[in-house]
This record gives C-alpha cells, sequence and structure tokens, in this order.
C-alpha cells in the first residue's frame, strides 16, 4: 500500500512493520531473530533495534521500522495487555456462567447502546474450566451469555467503577 501511496503522491511514507516481530501460536512458526531477542529478554515492551552502525535493523527490504512485540503475559485467562494501560479492568466471572450447556459465548456491550451493538469484549468460555475475564473500562454494561445456538443462557447488569 505504501508503494502505490508513494507513486501516486510522491511523498515517500515511514513504513512500519508490526507484524514479522510477534509471537505465534507456535515457536516454531517465529522468526528466528524474534525468537533470539525474545529469549534474551531485550523485548519487555514494544522496541525497534539499531545495528551497529545505527540504522535501524529490518530481517528484508521494504519497510523502515519493524517493532519487535513481548509475548503476552496472561491473567485471568487474558492477556494482560488487554488493560490498556489502566483503561480497562477484569470482570470475573462465575465457573457455573454456562449454566448447563458445555460452552457458551459471553460478550459484554455499553448498557446504553442497542442489541445490535459490537460488544466492547466477549470470551468463549468451557463449562467445568476456569472462566476468562471480560475486560472492561468504566461504566453500565449488559452482560450476555449464549449456547452454541445462539440461545440465550442469561443475561445481567454490570458496573465497572
Amino acid at each position: 500500500m505504501a508503494g502505490h501511496f508513494k507513486t501516486m503522491s510522491g511523498i515517500d511514507p515511514v513504513t512500519i512493520n508490526q507484524y514479522w516481530m510477534t509471537e505465534r501460536s507456535m515457536p516454531e512458526y517465529e522468526e528466528p531473530a524474534y525468537q533470539w531477542a525474545t529469549g534474551r529478554g531485550l523485548v519487555t515492551r514494544p522496541v525497534v533495534f539499531r545495528d551497529a552502525a545505527g540504522a535501524f535493523w529490518k530481517p528484508k527490504a521494504g519497510f523502515d521500522l519493524v517493532v519487535f512485540h513481548p509475548r503476552s503475559q496472561y491473567e485471568n485467562g487474558r492477556p494482560a495487555w488487554l488493560r490498556l494501560g489502566g483503561l480497562r479492568s477484569p470482570y470475573l466471572l462465575p465457573m457455573w456462567i454456562c449454566g448447563p450447556a458445555k460452552r457458551c459465548l459471553v460478550h459484554a456491550r455499553l448498557a446504553a447502546e442497542g442489541k445490535d451493538a459490537i460488544p466492547v469484549d466477549q470470551v468463549l468460555v468451557s463449562a467445568g474450566k476456569p472462566a476468562p475475564a471480560l475486560m472492561l473500562p468504566k461504566g453500565d454494561f449488559v452482560v450476555r451469555v449464549e449456547g452454541a445456538d445462539g440461545a440465550l443462557i442469561d443475561r445481567m447488569p454490570v458496573r465497572m467503577p
């Protein structure tokens, strides 16, 4: 896209890749440079590196900067970065949230919005396992619990202080 932008505008934009140097579902799918840097504790927050000459390090041409992202740390079954620097807090769900269902979808939407609003957060819960927390900002929410067939299991108001 940056190439098309440059051709159309004559402006050479700064291009940033935030995909290459992130964790994957399994380490064998990760870039070797990412494994090397995270394995040595060099990536505790999003960071870019410079080479010995002072230029921004990048594994391939095509980008000006490559951002290394730290591995996710989990709390209450969710990545800690979902706290968004303190803008969101965990809302703990009871283990029995699914009722008789084996699995359920729990989602929270702002109480002031309609039923078709996009959820602020949602989690998939398996019965008999600890339920992951919803990560919600301050405000009033409607939490809806649905079975695998989409049928309503429960609905409850939630206030996050």
